[in-house]
């Protein structure tokens, strides 16, 4: 008699593994959902932040540059010189907003799911 209460629960021990099986994927699928969504968000964030500098860049580039070259300009002796040094100082204030531009756009997230870390092996390897 044993044998046939084991037949008997068998079946529901199938059916018990393929519930788990389907709650793990499902489960997995929320977490690499979740994790691209903090992918994008960081991706917005940096392109938010790269955009704001650039308009912020224009702008103080136009006002800025002006009022001290024409500052300068009585004692380097020429407004050229003036207006040389303003622009080489601001290319360096640019240069520095698109390093942490691009910090940001190449910043890489560590994997928490299988889907993720799946994922990025297959690509790593490539």
């Amino acid at each position: 008699m044993p044998h046939s209460d084991n037949q008997q629960h068998f079946p529901q021990l199938i059916k018990r593994l393929a519930g788990d099986g389907a709650r793990i994927a499902e489960s997995e699928l929320a977490l690499a959902l979740l994790e691209a969504k903090k992918i994008i968000r960081s991706y917005v964030v940096a392109v938010v932040v790269a955009a704001l500098s650039l308009v912020v860049m224009i702008v103080a580039l136009a006002v800025l540059a002006q009022g001290v070259a024409l500052m300068l300009t009585p004692y380097l002796g020429s407004a050229g010189y003036a207006f040389l040094g303003v622009g080489l100082m601001l290319a360096l204030i640019t240069f520095a907003m698109i390093f942490i531009a691009n910090h940001w756009l190449l910043k890489k997230h560590a994997p928490v799911g299988l889907i993720f870390k799946w994922l990025m092996k297959t690509t790593d390897t490539d």
